[in-house]
C-alpha cells in the first residue's frame, strides 16, 4: 500500500543493585509507534485493495492516477460509488495514529532470614494514542467528506506483596526441598477516550474539526479492579520427584457482587524415573508430568446493566438521551470457568541427540462469556450470554534430533505437530446454535452448535435431485438448498512446524517451515470474483456468448450459455441464460461453492547468519558481533485455497473461517546485526 509504513523506536534501561539484605530492580521502556495509512478491511469504502482485486483485468490501475479530477474530487470509474479508486484513497485519505507507551516496573526484596523473604512489585503501563481518520471531500460515497480525531489515554497498574520461603530438610528418607509463596494484589486499568466527529467540511482540503458543517464530541471512559489473593507450594524429592500445588481467589469489579469471587487451584506432579529406575542405556533422560488446573476469568466493564448517552439536542430546554450500547446486558454474568487435565513424557536418547516431548490434555470452558446476534426489530445487535460449556481435547508432540555434531559442524533438527478436537458441549438454556459472526452478504455463518466443533461453518448448497445433479429453474439459474447446512469449520484439524539449523564454524542456516491441514475458509473474494466474471470458472459459456454478441455493443442480449444440471421435472436444462445472471446467482446464493480446504505448508523463514570471530574484534570494544539476512513470510510451498491468502481474515473478531478483500501478509527481507560490548 504506497503511503502506509510502520515506524517504532524503542527505548529500554534496567538497573540492579544489592544493599545489604535488600536487592531492588528496575527497568523502564519507552516505545513510540507512528503508523500511516492502515488499510480499511473487507469491502468497506475506501479499501483499496478490495477495488484492485475486482478491476477487469484489461484496465491498467496506473490509468486511475493520481485518483481525483481537475476540480478535485474523486475519479470515477465505476457507477459503484463504493468502488473507492484505489488512488483516491492512497492521495486522500487519512488513517493515522500516534502511540507513546511507558512501561516500569520495581521489584524490591528483602531477606528476612537464610530461607524467608518478603518481596514487593508494582509495575505500570501507561500509553496515550492519538488516532485520526480522515474520508476527504469529494469522495464519491461521501461527497462532503468527515474527519475523526480520537485521543485514548490508558493506564494500568499491577501491585503485589509476596512471602517467600525456600528451604531445605534432610532426613533419613532423601532431601526435601521446599518452594512456598502467598500474598495478595491489586490490578487497575482505566481507559478515558477523548474526540471529536465533524462531516461535511465547508473549504474543500482544509482538514480541521472547525471547517466542518456537523460536529459531535465524542467521550468513553471505562475502569477496571481485580483483587487477588493466591499462594503456591513446591515440593521437589531428592532432584526426582516433584510435587507442585496453587490456589488463587479473584474479585473483580465486571462481575455482580453475587458472582464476582471465582477461586481457582492448581496441582501438578513430574516424576524423572531415569534417576531412579534401571533404564536401558540407550535413554538418556526420562519424566513423567501430569496437572490438573482451574481457572477463572472475568470480563470487559459496564457489560451487567444498560448504559445511557446524553444527545447533544434537547427537547423544551430537556437534553436528549440515548441508550449507549448495541448490546444486552446480562445482569446475572458469571465468571468464565476453565478446568484442565494434562498428561506428559519427555525422553531423551542416546546422550541427548534425540528427543521427543508428548502431551495430552483435554480442557473444559463453561459459562464462556459471549455476544451473540440478535434481531434488529429488538432495538440492539447483540446480547451477552454465558454459553454452556465447550471441551478441546488433543496432543502435542515435539521431537528434535542432531543427526550431524562435530567439532566444526552441527546439524539440528526439529518437528512438532498438534491436534486438537473441539465440542460445543451446551449452550445457555435450550439454545442449540450460537452465530458467532456472518459473511457480509449473509451467505455463511460462522458458529458455535451443541455437539459439533466449535466454529463450524453454516451455509447452502446446490439443490440436487437423487443423482446429485444441480436443478436450475424456470428460468435457466441453479436453486439452492433452501435448508442451512454445515459446510465446515474454520479451524485447521491439524498443525505442524518444522525447523532445520545447520552451522559450519561461524556461518549458520536456519529455515522454518509451518502447516495447517484440514479446516475450511469461506472465500467471499471469490464470490465477487464470480459476480463480476473475475473468476476463471466463469470463462465457461462465453465462446457461446460470443457468437451472438451484438456487433454494436458487443454483448449479448438474449440467453446464450446453458447450465449443466436438470431442471425441475428432471429434464437436462435447456434454458438459455446471460453469463452475469448464472454466475452471479452462485455468487450471492451458493456458500459451498466458495468453501474450501485451508490446507497449505509456508516458508516461514530463511535466516542466513554469521559470527565474527573474536580474533577480528580484539581490538575493538566488541565482545561479539553476528550478522544475519532475515527473511520471513517468503512463500506458500503448497495451498488449496486459489486466489487468496489463506490465512486472510474478515477482520479483527471471532471470524475464523471468513474471508473477504484481505491485505496479503508481508514478506520481509531484512539485516540482523547484533552486538555485545
Amino acid at each position: 500500500m504506497p503511503g502506509s509504513g510502520l515506524q517504532r523506536t524503542s527505548l529500554t534501561l534496567r538497573g540492579t543493585a544489592t544493599l545489604g539484605r535488600f536487592t531492588v530492580d528496575a527497568k523502564a521502556n519507552y516505545v513510540n509507534e507512528l503508523a500511516d495509512d492502515r488499510a480499511r478491511l473487507s469491502d468497506s469504502p475506501g479499501n483499496a485493495n478490495w477495488t484492485i482485486a475486482f478491476l477487469p483485468p484489461n484496465v491498467d490501475p496506473n490509468t486511475l492516477k493520481p485518483g481525483y479530477t481537475e476540480e478535485g474530487t474523486e475519479l470515477q470509474f465505476s457507477d459503484n460509488i463504493y468502488a473507492t479508486n484505489p488512488w483516491w484513497v492512497v492521495n486522500r485519505f487519512q488513517s493515522d495514529d500516534d502511540k507513546d507507551r511507558l512501561i516500569g516496573a520495581l521489584d524490591v526484596e528483602y531477606r528476612l532470614t537464610d530461607w524467608l523473604s518478603i518481596e514487593g512489585r508494582t509495575g505500570l503501563d501507561w500509553y496515550t494514542l492519538r488516532r485520526r481518520s480522515v474520508t476527504p471531500w469529494g469522495t464519491a460515497y461521501r461527497p462532503g467528506g468527515d474527519l475523526s480525531e480520537n485521543e485514548w489515554r490508558v493506564l494500568e497498574s499491577n501491585t503485589d506483596v509476596l512471602l517467600k520461603a525456600r528451604h531445605q530438610l534432610t532426613t533419613s528418607l532423601g532431601r526435601l526441598d521446599l518452594n512456598a509463596y502467598g500474598g495478595g494484589s491489586v490490578r487497575w486499568r482505566q481507559t478515558e477516550m477523548l474526540g471529536a466527529f465533524g462531516s461535511e467540511f465547508k473549504v474543500p482540503g482544509l482538514i480541521t474539526i472547525s471547517n466542518t458543517s456537523n460536529q459531535s464530541p465524542q467521550y468513553d471512559f471505562s475502569e477496571k479492579q481485580i483483587n487477588s489473593l493466591y499462594g503456591a507450594l513446591e515440593i521437589g524429592y531428592n532432584d526426582y520427584l516433584f510435587l507442585n500445588l496453587t490456589a488463587r481467589n479473584d474479585w473483580s469489579s465486571t462481575l455482580p457482587p453475587d458472582n464476582n469471587s471465582y477461586f481457582y487451584p492448581s496441582v501438578s506432579a513430574s516424576f524423572v524415573f531415569s534417576d531412579v529406575l534401571p533404564v536401558p542405556s540407550w535413554l538418556s533422560f526420562g519424566k513423567l508430568r501430569a496437572a490438573w488446573a482451574q481457572v477463572g476469568s472475568d470480563t470487559d466493564p459496564y457489560m451487567l446493566n444498560l448504559t445511557y448517552v446524553l444527545d447533544n439536542t434537547s427537547h423544551l430546554g430537556q437534553p436528549l438521551g440515548y441508550i449507549g450500547q448495541n448490546s444486552v446486558p446480562l445482569f446475572n454474568l458469571k465468571p468464565t470457568t476453565t478446568t484442565e487435565t494434562e498428561l506428559g513424557v519427555n525422553l531423551e536418547f542416546l546422550n541427548n541427540r534425540l528427543g521427543l516431548d508428548l502431551t495430552w490434555y483435554r480442557r473444559e470452558t463453561t459459562d464462556q462469556i459471549l455476544s451473540t446476534s440478535i434481531s434488529e426489530a429488538s432495538g440492539f445487535g447483540e446480547r451477552v450470554i454465558n454459553a454452556g460449556a465447550l471441551r478441546n481435547q488433543g496432543v502435542e508432540l515435539l521431537l528434535r534430533g542432531t543427526p550431524l555434531q562435530t567439532s566444526q559442524m552441527f546439524w539440528n533438527l526439529s518437528v512438532n505437530f498438534a491436534k486438537n478436537i473441539s465440542k460445543v458441549l451446551a449452550l445457555a438454556g435450550e439454545q442449540t446454535v450460537l452465530v458467532l459472526d456472518q459473511s457480509r452478504r449473509q451467505t455463511a455463518w460462522i458458529t458455535a452448535e451443541v455437539g459439533k466443533p466449535y466454529g463450524t461453518i453454516w451455509g447452502y448448497r446446490y439443490l440436487r435431485d437423487d443423482q446429485g445433479r444441480i436443478v436450475h429453474d424456470d428460468s435457466g439459474l441453479p436453486m439452492r438448498d433452501p435448508e442451512r447446512v454445515v459446510l465446515g469449520r474454520g479451524t485447521p484439524d491439524w498443525t505442524a512446524g518444522f525447523l532445520s539449523e545447520l552451522g559450519y564454524k561461524n556461518l549458520n542456516v536456519s529455515l522454518l517451515i509451518d502447516v495447517k491441514w484440514g479446516g475450511q475458509l469461506f472465500s467471499a473474494t471469490n464470490a465477487y470474483a464470480y459476480s463480476v466474471g473475475l473468476h476463471k470458472n466463469t470463462l465457461k459459456g462465453r465462446a457461446e456468448c460470443d457468437a451472438v454478441a451484438d456487433p454494436t455493443t458487443g454483448y449479448p442480449s438474449t440467453g446464450c450459455m446453458v447450465g449443466e444440471g436438470v431442471n425441475q421435472q428432471g429434464q437436462p436444462n435447456t434454458v438459455k441464460v446471460l453469463p452475469q445472471a448464472y454466475y452471479g446467482r452462485i455468487a450471492g446464493q451458493i456458500t459451498e461453492e466458495f468453501v474450501y480446504d485451508a490446507n497449505f505448508i509456508k516458508l516461514r523463514e530463511l535466516r542466513i547468519g554469521y559470527r565474527v570471530p573474536d580474533r577480528w574484534l580484539m581490538r575493538t570494544p566488541l565482545r561479539s558481533l553476528t550478522v544475519a539476512l532475515v527473511g520471513r513470510n517468503l512463500a506458500y510451498l503448497y495451498n488449496t485455497v486459489p486466489n487468496v491468502d489463506p490465512e486472510s481474515s474478515y477482520n479483527n473478531g471471532n471470524a475464523q473461517g471468513l474471508e473477504l478483500a484481505g491485505v496479503p501478509q508481508t514478506r520481509s527481507l531484512g539485516l540482523s546485526i547484533n552486538a555485545r560490548f
